[in-house]
């Protein structure tokens, strides 16, 4: 009975004692460490699900506890918080050991400083922290609590104190490739939040360090290099921590380099090569040696930054070496790293004289050649034409070598095209070196005909041609007749322009310039040439051109800057204008009529020319005026004297006024000039070079002086060339006797003066001869003839007229 009463209430027992354990006394906990306390909000909370409690658990390893199929829990949560600041601490981990001393849970506290669990079954419980939050001491003293009710929350706090601040430093060593210390680097450094924490820089030690640095890792920027060495731009990163509280690291510079760019030149401007130069660091020391190439350019790369000295030792060919040092720095201001110095070379002062000897395949001296020689640049040096001896002379030439280009043949021979080359040099035979050229005889003359149409075929009658030769000089004049022909017959194998100067009435003018060529190829003999007009039409107004070129030069070299003032019909000044780059001045809607145009201001290095132009514009043409202005540097003056020959041909000192010449220059322009009172006339402002003088227009009463003279223009001088007429023969010649009265005595040596009375204005005096005549040719007209002196005689001499007539005799008999 007793046996069955036990097993009835063994039930009832159980489930009282497990009531006893839902509902039994709160959780307990006792520590002996301050730093642990019990917070009183300690409180239950529902039996949990463990599929939802969400507990910053690590691990755990206590089984489950059940009891008549129910599962009881309780928890435990810890405040971790700073012991100076409250702050809450997260990371901070604890370990949950059982009563027998069992890790059983290991929790960890989040960002609010909690770490919690409501896991665990109940039962006697420790807890200690075993891993301390960043940077904080370990508290590792252990709590003790017990977990009496299910769904209890013990609620406990912990405070950490902080670690004390640990630091280090670190320490940079700066060296070249050469493992040479380096003072002068500044280092930037950051910490691991990218903040500037320091600058620092190396000694002469090339250290540099930089201490009461917090544990952790820093990264080193290079931001100025040692002076002449490259930065290393890459950033450098150190840890310093308790086992490196002192770090160093060793950080190498290369040396910074640059080049030197050496531009020689002449004084001109013009590059050169073959210049040697040997380049010397600021020790003194050879570092190099450079020849400037093609270009005028040498080059010496990699040298370090520094000062290096220049010193030529091989000049360009045909130039002054140049002793001076120069020097030049490289250093880190230099623009790209180039440092450049350009060096002037005078050139050589050494010359000579080059000849040319012009002769045809017999061996004759031919005049009249003329050729253009080139340096060895291709520049030409100048133009010469043979003499009547053959010979062309230009001196004072750079030694070298000359090409020749023959431009002009003399009359009658074919043109040389080859090229001719000849050195000039110090071991010429007295300065001088001569080449001799041959030329061909050519075949000489050819017939240029030329048709005049207009755009529908029609031959037209009237147009007017001038026809210029190669030299440009004017050959001849025609006009086509009514078939609209015009021939020039016998003219020189050549090319030739053809300027229009008249159209056709009713016709536009051609002015374009057209070109022919004769040759023995043409047939019969004849080059034929067709030429357009178009029909006039008439428009209002006119233009005006002025041209400004260099005198003489070939091919023409047009002047921009020349300035001119242009006045109209009235003389009202129309403006001033400034010829362009291709040296014009084009004034468009011009009034017809008369214009005026004078030059105010020549272009610079030239002489100005003052001539005061005048010039018609014509509705619908362009009136054009070339201009050409001279060299300053290059003129000279010619004075031509004109004395009279006496009948006989024999030089007199009588000056002869009124006799025209004109002369050509060195570049083929023309100057006219007529003798004054004195017999004189004078050119100035002449290129220098040879000049042909020939007398275009006798005095009245003279002989034209056939020949033509030549004379050589030097700077700053006057050449002089004398020319004599002779009386001409259609004068008449007066023969006059002087005798005694008893013409027995021969009177010599009596002046007389002998006056034109009608036809002319001539007064002249005569002297008797040992024969006691007078002759002399004298121009048509009425005369009077006396004595000047007193002979010997009582007797009153009175004027005795008498008449000249042409190509006669008039005797007259004195006797006194």
């Amino acid at each position: 009975m007793k046996q069955k009463l036990s097993y009835v209430l063994i039930p009832f027992i159980m489930v009282f004692i497990a009531l006893g354990l839902l509902n039994g006394p709160t959780a307990e906990a006792t520590s002996t460490n301050a730093t642990w306390s019990t917070a009183t909000n300690s409180t239950t909370v529902g039996l949990p699900n463990l599929g939802d409690v969400q507990n910053n658990v690590l691990q755990t390893q206590q089984p489950t506890a059940r009891f008549l199929g129910v599962t009881c829990y309780a928890g435990v949560q810890v405040i971790k918080y700073d012991s100076k600041t409250n702050a809450r601490l997260a990371g901070a981990e604890f370990t949950i050991y059982d009563s027998w001393g069992r890790a059983v849970q290991v929790i960890q506290s989040n960002a609010n400083g909690i770490a919690q669990t409501t896991t665990l079954p109940l039962g006697n419980y420790s807890i200690r922290e075993t891993k301390a939050p960043s940077g904080y001491q370990l508290e590792s003293s252990r709590m003790y609590f017990s977990l009496m009710r299910s769904g209890q929350l013990l609620c406990l706090t912990k405070c950490n104190v902080p670690l004390p601040e640990q630091k280090g430093g670190l320490q940079v060593v700066k060296t070249n490739e050469s493992n040479q210390v380096l003072a002068g680097a500044v280092f930037d450094v950051y910490n691991s939040n990218n903040q500037l924490v320091g600058r620092i820089t190396t000694g002469a030690n090339g250290v540099a360090a930089l201490s009461n640095l917090p544990f952790g890792t820093y990264k080193l920027v290079e931001v100025q290099a040692p002076n002449g060495y490259e930065v290393d731009s890459t950033p450098k990163y150190v840890t310093i921590s308790s086992t490196n509280k002192t770090v160093t690291i060793y950080v190498t510079n290369k040396k910074a380099t640059g080049k030197i760019l050496i531009v020689k030149q002449s004084v001109e401007g013009r590059l050169l090569s073959g210049a040697t130069f040997q380049v010397y660091n600021a020790n003194n020391q050879l570092v190099g040696t450079v020849t400037t190439s093609d270009s005028g350019f040498a080059t010496l790369n990699d040298l370090p930054y520094g000062t290096y000295k220049l010193v030529e030792t091989k000049a360009p060919d045909g130039y002054e070496l140049d002793p001076t040092p120069h020097y030049v720095t490289i250093s880190k201001d230099t623009p790209n790293g180039v440092a450049s110095i350009a060096i002037v070379n005078k050139k050589k002062v050494t010359t000579g004289n080059l000849e040319v000897i012009k002769k045809d395949e017999e061996g004759k001296l031919l005049a009249g050649a003329e050729f253009n020689v080139f340096n060895a640049n291709n520049q030409l040096v100048g133009t010469v034409t043979t003499d009547a001896n053959g010979v062309a002379t230009l001196n004072d030439l750079p030694f070298g070598t000359y090409k020749l280009i023959e431009t002009k043949a003399p009359a009658g021979y074919e043109l040389d095209a080859t090229p001719h080359y000849v050195t000039v040099s110090e071991n010429d035979p007295n300065g001088k070196v001569s080449i001799t050229v041959v030329n061909k005889k050519e075949q000489t003359t050819g017939n240029l005909e030329v048709i005049k149409k207009d755009e529908e075929g029609k031959l037209l009658a009237g147009a007017e041609f001038e026809v210029y030769d190669s030299n440009d000089q004017l050959v001849g004049k025609v006009t086509t007749d009514a078939n609209g022909v015009a021939t020039l017959a016998d003219l020189p194998y050549g090319t030739y322009k053809l300027i229009e100067t008249k159209a056709p009435d009713g016709y536009e003018m051609d002015a374009t310039p057209k070109y022919v060529t004769l040759s023995k190829t043409d047939p019969n003999g004849k080059a034929t040439i067709e030429v357009l007009n178009k029909k006039e039409v008439v428009p209002e107004t006119g233009s005006l051109k002025i041209i400004k070129y260099v005198q003489g030069s070939d091919p023409i070299e047009y002047l921009a800057d020349a300035v001119f003032e242009v006045y109209d019909t009235d003389t009202q000044l129309l403006g001033t204008y400034t010829t362009d780059q291709n040296g014009e001045i084009l004034l468009n809607d011009l009034a017809p009529g008369k214009y005026y145009v004078i030059e105010v201001q020549a272009p610079p290095g030239f002489e100005e020319d003052t001539t005061f132009y005048e010039i018609t514009v014509e509705a619908g043409k362009v009136a054009e005026i070339r201009h050409a202005n001279v060299k300053k540097e290059n003129l000279g003056s010619l004075k031509v004297t004109k004395y009279a020959l006496d009948e006989d041909g024999f030089e007199t000192e009588n000056v002869l006024p009124n006799a025209e010449f004109s002369v050509t220059d060195s570049n083929g322009n023309v100057h006219t000039g007529t003798t004054d009172a004195n017999g004189e006339v004078f050119f100035s402002n002449l290129p220098v070079g040879e000049v042909v003088i020939a007398e275009t227009k006798a005095p009245d009463g003279y002989e034209l002086d056939a020949p033509q003279q030549t004379n050589t223009i030097e700077v700053g001088k006057i050449a002089e060339n004398v020319f004599y007429n002779k009386p001409k023969q259609i004068q008449g010649r007066a023969l006059v006797y002087v005798s005694s009265t008893d013409a027995k005595q021969v009177l010599s040596g009596l002046e007389y003066q002998i006056t034109c009375t009608k036809g002319n204005a001539l007064e002249t005096t005569a002297i008797t001869n040992s024969f006691g005549q007078i002759s002399i040719y004298l121009p048509p007209g009425e005369y009077e003839i006396a004595p000047l002196i007193k002979a010997k005689t009582t007797s009153v001499v009175k004027p005795t007229s008498f008449k000249i007539e042409p190509n006669k005799f008039t005797i007259i008999r004195l006797s006194i």
